[in-house]
């Protein structure tokens, strides 16, 4: 990260009206990236980006790769982007892992994160989707079956 950058936050307000949502306001207070990115070049500017969103880095910096390259002429095929893929599974898979379980009343899989980092950094989805199709998910998964929907109080 950038010293004294302010990563800045979402934040999402639900409005409800008979134990629905009625209204949503979503409120941006994210970074002027631009004071960051004044003076560099336009090649710099696209290195340093991922550096500043510790979410979806990756996908960042592709987006704005792809923006520098049409602003120059360039062409480019269309692609799925391995590192942007694996930056997509790692933090899928982080939710659904670590953040998810406590969530249910359940331990976090760190353990099976950890290994999940391994196989998708060797390329190996093979062992992604075992994972997934274990046990211990399909558990988790009835226990997100069982769980009520929360009920959201009027503010």
């Amino acid at each position: 990260m950038i010293p004294n950058f302010d990563t800045g936050r979402v934040r999402v307000q639900l409005m409800c009206a008979d134990d629905r949502v009625s209204a949503v306001q979503v409120g941006s207070e994210r970074p002027d990236v631009a004071m960051v990115l004044r003076g560099r070049t336009a090649d710099q500017a696209v290195q340093l980006l991922p550096l500043l969103f510790a979410l979806c880095g990756q996908a960042q910096a592709r987006a704005a790769g792809l923006a520098l390259a049409a602003a120059r002429g360039e062409e480019c095929a269309p692609r799925l982007d391995p590192d942007v893929q694996r930056e997509v599974m790692r933090e899928h898979l982080w939710r659904c892992l670590v953040d998810l379980p406590p969530l249910l009343g359940e331990a976090a899989l760190q353990q099976e994160f950890v290994s999940a980092m391994k196989w998708i950094a060797e390329g190996n989805r093979a062992d992604v989707r075992a994972l997934l199709n274990s046990p211990r998910i399909a558990a988790l998964y009835q226990r997100l079956q069982q769980t009520e929907a929360p009920t959201l109080a009027p503010t």
